[in-house]
């Protein structure tokens, strides 16, 4: 990899290809509805790149258009957001006049924890039938985006990388587990537990290949209720981590999402004066002397 990822925001650019009436602009507040939603609203045309990402994100909150769609349904820019992940997207046509469905191109900015973010890209593109990435014209898609097409693909690849390394490294670190308890004599009914834990390591690696993450977490959290079984101290370990872990994040977040920059305090050291208050303190023979022994003597 020849970047690493940005701290707290991914910037990437996406091919639309599909494109249905299936939600609505409300007129008064700019929400986005379903297409049956019993309001007065405007029909607007996501495209599979933003449905993907609707479908994909979890628990939110009522998505906002920023800039509502006008006479193009397909023009405009929507937020998809929680607590802890801010997605914007904003579609416009770059060829064609946007004539048809596939002159559209959407700009991508995630801001969040990385792990989120890549998470996200990860299951969306696992889901869609093409490679965001490819675009139907090249030269164009590069002169609007500013990026040429192979420094957009590896944006993307990044990200997938980013969360096949962390899978690969759980599958890894179980199979170790798995090695450490089969060590030494075993019962038989720890022994079946372990064949059948290898077994689903095996169905997390293929479901790596397919890049179904879900199938993988189903799978590891197999392996991890037969570890569990067989030691019950492992599970008290692993949260033990768990918190140790999370406990060392959350400064780093807080000051991260307070600064809003890539770096942890960014340029902001630089601007606090220093300010010399030595002159102010008291001289030994300023500081003045308080007699207590006639408190203790009322006493």
């Amino acid at each position: 990899m020849a970047k690493e990822l940005d701290t707290r925001k991914s910037h990437l650019w996406a091919q639309v290809r599909k494109a249905r009436v299936s939600h609505l602009c409300e007129d008064e507040s700019n929400f986005l509805r379903p297409a049956k939603y019993p309001v007065d609203a405007r029909k607007v045309l996501l495209g599979d790149i933003a449905e993907m990402v609707l479908h994909t994100f979890g628990p939110h909150e009522i998505p906002v258009f920023s800039t509502p769609p006008k006479f193009d349904e397909q023009s405009w820019a929507l937020i998809i957001q929680d607590s802890e992940l801010k997605v914007e997207i904003i579609s416009r046509p770059y060829w064609g006049f946007g004539l048809f469905t596939q002159c559209y191109i959407n700009e991508i900015s995630i801001t969040g924890h990385v792990q989120r973010r890549c998470r996200l890209i990860y299951d969306m593109l696992s889901s869609l039938s093409h490679h965001p990435w490819e675009a139907v014209r090249q030269n164009k898609f590069a002169k609007v985006s500013g990026r040429n097409i192979d420094e957009n693909t590896c944006e993307w690849q990044k990200h997938i990388e980013h969360i096949e390394n962390e899978f690969k490294a759980e599958i890894n670190s179980l199979m170790e587990k798995i090695a450490e308890h089969q060590e030494g004599e075993i019962s038989e009914s720890n022994r079946k537990l372990f064949n059948e834990a290898k077994d689903d390591i095996e169905m997390a690696e293929a479901a790596l290949r397919d890049n179904n993450s879900f199938a993988i977490e189903r799978a590891l959290s197999r392996v991890e209720e037969a570890l569990i079984e067989a030691d019950p101290d492992y599970e008290s370990n692993i949260l033990a981590l768990k918190n140790t872990s999370e406990s060392a994040q959350a400064p780093l977040d807080l000051i991260l999402n307070e600064t809003g920059s890539n770096s942890i305090l960014g340029n902001q050291i630089d601007d606090i004066p220093l300010v010399d208050l030595s002159n102010e303190l008291l001289e030994e023979e300023d500081i003045p002397l308080i007699d207590l022994t006639s408190i203790y003597e009322e006493e």
